[in-house]
């Protein structure tokens, strides 16, 4: 989309807004709008709510898992209104868990509006409005309150989360508490909320450096399924008779992710160095603790190798949102003058 610069007086220049936008925002005369300046461009920014979006799912012939994947799918996007449309609200839906405060439920079914139920609790923010024999609506109640304070004191929380659960690993296997098992699933499945929570912020509403969106919606996708990995090693944890050989390892695989934790809120790239050289040689460890460990300590190691692998990916990004934060922050370069030497005189 191009705009002429109209000229305006001795030192004003102008431009016209696209009408589709003005108007998709609610954009009058009178109006105050943001203008961020980004190396050759200008982002444009309204504090207006936007009108609220709906998405209308038909569910009468999906299973569990697949309304599952639905609804967060439409929930990560930044839906206002979710209508879950079905033509048999006595249908029965086969369920693993019905909520994150009954861990210990198996098998069980759940009819229609039940399922619904338990799915919104676990995102924050929605709620059910309405629901009829053939329908319900979920609804954003959350409004104008969430921003990106609150996508920061999220992600906190996950890191905070995820460090919770790999410690639980490690004291499971140094004093044999195999019932941890059970903290460690609702903990992640509050990993879980919170990830989906910071995913919808950044569909949403952005963040104030617009660059930074896609890196940090990796890292939070990424997190995710480092927790979820932390929670496939708790459960082979839980199911071993012996895991001592691994003790060493688990607490090495910890402090590692605790050094990412420091390095991502305060970068220093010799602090990036290290902890990528570090990752490395954990690797090698593994690799030789492999040769020596019976069939239940390598299940765990193959847990312990994929963690590793993820803490790599997301040292990858943590320094590429620290190369995004240099670029914006550079000195704007003299442009080479029409009369100087050419590198061949």
């Amino acid at each position: 989309m191009k705009r002429k610069v109209i000229k305006q007086g001795n030192n004003t220049l102008t431009i016209t807004l696209p009408r589709n936008w003005t108007k998709d925002h609610g954009i009058e005369g009178g109006d105050e709008i943001n203008l961020e300046e980004h190396e050759s461009g200008l982002v444009i920014t309204s504090s207006k709510i936007l009108p609220a979006t709906r998405i209308e799912i038909d569910i009468t012939k999906m299973n569990n898992p697949v309304v599952w994947r639905y609804f967060m799918a439409a929930y990560r996007a930044g839906y206002s209104e979710i209508v879950l449309k079905f033509k048999n609200p006595g249908k029965l839906y086969k369920i693993k868990l019905a909520s994150t405060k009954d861990v210990e439920r198996k098998n069980i079914e759940r009819r229609t509006m039940q399922m619904i139920q338990d799915m919104v609790n676990r995102f924050i923010g929605v709620e059910i409005v309405e629901h009829k024999p053939n329908y319900c609506i979920i609804k954003d109640l959350s409004g104008a309150d969430v921003n990106e304070d609150e996508f920061n004191n999220a992600l906190r929380r996950i890191f905070y989360l995820i460090m919770l659960v790999a410690n639980e690993n490690l004291e499971a296997l140094k004093n044999k508490e195999n019932d941890k098992i059970y903290n460690i699933e609702v903990v992640d499945a509050t990993i879980d909320k919170f990830t989906d929570f910071c995913l919808r912020i950044l569909s949403k509403r952005g963040y104030s450096d617009f660059k930074k969106v896609p890196i940090l919606y990796s890292i939070v996708a990424i997190l995710e399924s480092l927790g979820d990995e932390y929670h496939r090693l708790a459960q082979h944890i839980s199911d071993s008779k012996n895991g001592s050989n691994i003790i060493e390892t688990v607490s090495s695989l910890n402090s590692l992710f605790k050094e990412y934790n420091k390095l991502f809120y305060s970068f220093d790239e010799k602090k990036a160095v290290e902890l990528g050289e570090n990752l490395e040689t954990f690797k090698e460890s593994v690799t030789e603790k492999q040769k020596k460990t019976n069939s239940e300590e390598k299940e765990m190691l193959y847990h312990i190798k994929k963690i590793r692998r993820t803490l790599v990916d997301l040292l990858q990004l943590a320094i590429e949102l620290r190369l995004n934060e240099k670029i914006n922050n550079m000195p704007i370069l003299p442009q080479p003058s029409l009369t100087s030497p050419s590198l061949g005189q």
